[in-house]
């Protein structure tokens, strides 16, 4: 069985979800909506692309489109898969799933009732260092945890641009926490389960454009078995480099989950660090989504259940939705 994909959106995160499929075999076609003829041309100039429209419902109507691609502002994740489970079509998209609870529970009961296929891109599960440091966990390999701290700091340049979605209440759902910050959210559920409770600080310490939400977030959160956590992200940090850690304290050892294309996971034990070998190595970004991708694919084709479920999504999503309620009530906040 060879795929048809309906890409809507040719924005950022169209590009490596292009190139996930270019490489992978069971992709025949791909054909891309995007009503910006310049987003299109810039994509078309770095991957195949074997048909664009302008209009995304020329893709719902096109019977030999398989799967619904939805690469699009958060606010649009919603109405777009609503309609394409309506129209026939499985629908793949990326995270935050919806701006709120009752949209996500409505696209999942939407995909049920149409025994359709609805696949959340968690990329970061994909990452071989982070799956790697799942088997050491289970392992006891650094004694029961009891702290994880988790730092990503960076910048992304549309958050202060007013006349971008990135960054809104209106279209993006919040700022960095509802954006990067889903990341460590499902990553960090999948580790230690679901939070009991979060006290959050999510301010705008930099960015000027009042239209705009958190530049910057810190949460703690609190989880069964006496694991506590801590996030910081700013998506403000203009003098530094992106940079995403993630370190876990047990009371044997430690583990480190480092961005770092060379060294991205450590184990430190009896006061030793032992780097631990991982492959595939590549740019995490990219290649978590390409790994994403090529398990959804697989998983589609040959009929199998996917590793990971919407249902993830949407707890990160209210995980996320009670540190914004955390900050603006100034509280702890239990889920």
């Amino acid at each position: 069985m060879k795929l048809h994909i309906g890409v809507v959106g040719a924005g950022s995160v169209s590009h490596p979800h292009l190139r996930a499929f270019n490489r992978n075999p069971l992709v025949e076609r791909v054909t891309v909506a995007d009503p910006n003829s310049r987003a299109i041309e810039r994509l078309s100039a770095r991957y195949r692309v074997d048909g664009a429209v302008e209009d995304y419902r020329r893709l719902l109507d096109d019977p030999t489109i398989n799967v619904i691609d939805i690469c699009l502002p958060h606010h649009l994740h919603h109405p777009i898969a609503l309609e394409a489970f309506q129209a026939g079509k499985d629908v793949l998209t990326e995270k935050p799933m919806a701006l709120t609870l009752a949209q996500a529970d409505e696209m999942m009961a939407a995909a049920e009732a149409a025994g359709l296929r609805f696949y959340v891109s968690l990329n970061q599960l994909f990452l071989p260092a982070v799956e790697r440091a799942d088997k050491l966990l289970a392992l006891g390999k650094i004694g029961k945890p009891f702290l994880a701290v988790i730092t990503i700091v960076g910048q992304d340049e549309r958050i202060r641009d007013p006349a971008s979605w990135k960054g809104t209440w209106e279209r993006a759902g919040g700022g960095v926490l509802i954006d990067t910050g889903m990341h460590p959210l499902y990553l960090l559920e999948h580790f230690f389960g679901p939070p009991l409770a979060v006290t959050a600080h999510t301010p705008r310490l930099v960015i000027e454009a009042e239209n705009k939400a958190d530049d910057t977030a810190l949460l703690i959160l609190e989880y069964a078995d006496h694991v506590v956590v801590s996030v910081t992200m700013t998506y403000a940090a203009y003098g530094d480099l992106w940079r995403e850690e993630r370190h876990i304290y047990g009371t044997e050892g430690s583990l480190h989950i480092l961005d770092d294309e060379s060294v991205p996971l450590f184990l430190v034990r009896d006061g030793r660090k032992r780097r631990i070998a991982i492959r595939p190595l590549g740019p995490p970004w990219q290649l978590s989504i390409q790994r994403s991708l090529d398990h959804f694919l697989d998983c589609y084709v040959h009929e199998r259940g996917f590793r990971i479920v919407p249902a993830q999504a949407r707890s990160a999503l209210h995980t996320a939705l009670a540190a914004y309620e955390s900050a603006r009530e100034g509280r702890r906040t239990p889920l």
